[in-house]
């Protein structure tokens, strides 16, 4: 029984990851092939670029391969055991029987696989019979391996426009550069209780629940000391308040002060 030999296809395909252009480049100097030969390996159709090796010689080339970066599959060659006629034979008339051929299922016909390994062609096993890979184990890894995470493009935030400020309680604007500080300005408000509200709370406190008297007011309060804050930033040319603060203080018998302060700045 002669020994098998066998064929190296190259699929015309680049691993994901790989540089076209420095695939091309080693994979012609493998095959030493033209620019055209080239262009014909790359087309994206199978085609046979060794022939009549033995296992040792076909895994070399499909290693080298692999290392280049391109894809390919390596094949047992069929031979054919039959020596051809030397001359046509003389026709024997017989008579004709009808043969009932009995149908083949498709599932008599063994299932193929390719070696994750090697690439190489075979009958469905658990063991690669060219490199001796364990396919179903490297198959289960495949499988379990985390995906990577795609990357989303993130779109770059628009600068304020003409008379629009950016405001932020931290010392930086997240996707732009500060260009240029003014320094600290500041908004206040003085704000006296009303008597209506007082009486309100007075019941909350017995009752229990919120002072949405003294909610309202202060909300209105911040607003206010924010705005002319604001106002402030814009006389300097700043389009941005950073590093922003509130405090209170009591300056009369009913009434306090909200005080809103931070650093204006350019940003670009």
């Amino acid at each position: 029984m002669s020994e098998k030999t066998y064929k190296l296809i190259f699929e015309g395909k680049i691993i994901q990851g790989h540089d076209p252009a420095q695939v091309k480049k080693h994979i012609k100097s493998l095959f030493k092939t033209s620019d055209k030969g080239l262009e014909h390996l790359f087309s994206g159709k199978p085609v046979v670029v060794k022939k009549n090796m033995d296992q040792k010689t076909a895994m070399k080339y499909n290693q080298a391969v692999k290392k280049a970066g391109g894809m390919c599959i390596i094949e047992v060659e069929k031979k054919s055991s039959l020596p051809e006629p030397e001359s046509e034979p003389e026709p024997v008339q017989t008579k004709s029987v009808e043969i009932k051929q009995k149908p083949v299922s498709q599932t008599d016909e063994p299932e193929m696989i390719h070696c994750p390994s090697c690439n190489y062609k075979q009958k469905k096993s658990h063991k690669c019979i060219m490199c001796g890979a364990a396919i179903e184990k490297i198959i289960h890894a495949e499988i379990e391996k985390p995906k990577p995470v795609e990357k989303h493009a993130v779109s770059k935030p628009k600068l304020p426009g003409p008379g629009e400020m950016i405001l932020t309680n931290i010392e930086s604007v997240p996707g732009f550069e500060i260009l240029e500080h003014f320094g600290l300005v500041s908004g206040s408000t003085i704000r006296a209780k009303h008597i209506g509200r007082d009486i309100m709370a007075s019941l909350k406190n017995l009752i229990g629940g919120e002072l949405k008297g003294y909610t309202q007011l202060l909300q209105e309060s911040r607003n206010e000391a924010v705005e002319r804050m604001q106002e402030q930033a814009r006389q300097l040319g700043a389009n941005a308040v950073i590093n922003i603060r509130f405090s209170t203080s009591s300056v009369a018998q009913g009434a306090a002060e909200l005080y809103a302060y931070g650093t204006a700045v350019r940003i670009e």
